[in-house]
């Protein structure tokens, strides 16, 4: 497959114009934001990572309740993989109003918009759950329809009929010397997120 995708040239899928335009150009400011987070069923989150449009790592923690994984998880699976990101039983990092402080000095507006790799908008959901007690993260967030679906919206329409389009999976195939990198930890997750997103519109696009 990626000898395959270097021989093709796209259009660029709609809605995608100025995430490209802003991961190519020298700007003033950044206006495209890359997130992963990893959260418990219940869209509790575990870890976040932030990206910009040059791929800079902004933010990046684990999240503190100050309770153990066994009290907070919900199934052995959950307990597994939450101890894999906390690395033990207690929960640790940033508490959910430190993160809140964090985020708001990212400059991210209404009008930013923000990439994530899903079916589901479930970063989204996550983001707006955690912070809905608190106004002022808030009255930053974009409006759901400048969250950008990377995997629906822009993988699907360059590849229709790809078997899959897990992250860990597509990312191996388009950069096989790459392979062998974690999954499921938030900052990981969030450079592949950026990687795939750059190649998709800077390498397989025409240019804008």
């Amino acid at each position: 497959m990626a000898e395959c995708l270097e021989s093709k040239v796209f259009d660029i899928p709609p809605g995608w114009e100025t995430v490209a335009k802003q991961i190519v150009a020298v700007r003033p400011d950044n206006k495209v934001f890359f997130v992963d987070v990893e959260f418990f069923t219940d869209s509790r989150i575990i870890e976040i990572a932030i990206l910009d449009a040059d791929g800079h790592c902004v933010l990046h923690t684990n999240v503190s309740y100050h309770e153990t994984v066994s009290e907070l998880a919900k199934s052995p699976q959950e307990v597994y993989s939450a101890r894999r990101i906390y690395g033990g039983e207690q929960t640790n990092g940033m508490t959910l109003p430190e993160l809140a402080a964090e985020l708001l000095k990212l400059g991210i507006t209404k009008d930013s918009i923000i990439v994530e790799w899903s079916t589901n908008n479930c970063d989204y959901r996550a983001i707006h759950q955690a912070f809905q007690d608190y106004p002022d993260v808030m009255a930053i967030l974009p409006p759901k329809h400048r969250w950008m679906r990377a995997l629906t919206s822009l993988w699907k329409v360059l590849l229709p009929g790809c078997p899959s389009f897990a992250l860990d999976l597509l990312h191996d195939v388009v950069f096989p010397e790459d392979t062998g990198n974690l999954h499921h930890f938030a900052k990981v997750d969030a450079q592949k997120l950026y990687k795939m997103v750059r190649k998709a519109l800077v390498d397989m696009c025409r240019v804008i």
